[in-house]
């Protein structure tokens, strides 16, 4: 080996022909960067006419196109799954939080945490709908960049020093501690809130985790938070409430409603997560034997999309 391939070494991983583990971690920044370059002046424009709601959808459209490029140029992985199928998985994933959230907002309306009162419909409808658009635009950024991208980096990865099943749990693990600690800087975060979010990026990344791909997990994601901000009228992630169908107020306990960081940051959040996890295994069950998708931790191999 030539001086100029050792040091190529160093950041090329000849084998695999694509750059090494942490160059590939580092190129997000400037890819984020160069993808929202281009729309400052199409958010400048939107801020100017005050559509807060669009400025924040176009920003996250702009951040989930430089993930995808990332994706596939520097993580050389470009392999995509059948579109009909993955879809339909958005659309399962979507009512099974859907669900979820509802059994959670009955729970705490009949236990005495919550007290429900509806909301004037006209007046709600369009922030509602403006709402699953950007909990839309939320899903499919925070999905790629967590579960598309930032999982299977790391389980292929850890799969030179570890069997692959390990390097797969392993890293689906951290990838959901960075996605819980990412969110410690939420409005009225706490450690609960942080610990419960790290619990919510394992549910989030079940899917990956028994299916391969994040199909599941992008609908989990949208309606969750679409259902607890935009129709329970929940704090989402500590979020403030914006228009909801239901104006709903926690009276109980914060370590059952989670106060006002929102559920997750209680036990109704817990509860949650858990059925939703029951659900996502129902469903991978009905695919096949439940099994650990190892391909994820074979770049050549995995469908993560």
């Amino acid at each position: 080996m030539t001086i100029k391939e050792g040091l190529s070494s160093l950041f090329y991983n000849h084998t695999e022909r694509r750059l090494r583990f942490v160059v590939r971690m580092l190129a997000i920044v400037p890819l984020v960067l160069g993808a929202l370059l281009p729309a400052v002046p199409i958010i400048m424009f939107l801020q100017y006419l005050g559509i807060d709601w669009l400025v924040s959808a176009v920003s996250l459209l702009a951040f989930s196109v430089a993930i995808l490029v990332l994706r596939m140029l520097v993580d050389r992985q470009r392999h995509w799954p059948n579109l009909r199928l993955w879809l339909g998985d958005v659309a399962i994933g979507f009512v099974v939080a859907c669900i979820t959230q509802g059994v959670m907002l009955l729970t705490g309306w009949a236990a005495g945490w919550y007290r429900i009162a509806p909301a004037a419909l006209p007046s709600v409808l369009s922030g509602v709908l403006q709402a699953l658009v950007v909990y839309i635009m939320v899903g499919i950024m925070e999905e790629l960049m967590s579960r598309a991208w930032m999982l299977p980096n790391l389980a292929q990865w850890m799969r030179g020093f570890m069997h692959p099943k390990a390097a797969l749990l392993l890293a689906w693990f951290l990838s959901s501690a960075v996605f819980g600690v990412l969110h410690i800087f939420n409005d009225n975060a706490s450690i609960t809130s942080t610990l419960l979010l790290v619990g919510a990026g394992l549910m989030l990344g079940v899917p990956m985790l028994v299916m391969g791909d994040i199909g599941l997990a992008v609908g989990l994601h949208i309606g969750w938070n679409w259902f607890m901000g935009a129709v329970s009228g929940l704090p989402v992630s500590g979020g403030a409430v914006g228009a909801a169908l239901l104006q709903t107020t926690a009276v109980g306990p914060e370590a059952m409603t989670g106060g006002a960081f929102g559920p997750e940051a209680g036990l109704l959040g817990a509860i949650g997560m858990v059925l939703c996890v029951m659900m996502t295994l129902l469903v991978a069950r009905r695919r096949g034997p439940l099994r650990l998708a190892e391909e994820v931790t074979d770049y050549q191999r995995a469908s993560i999309i």
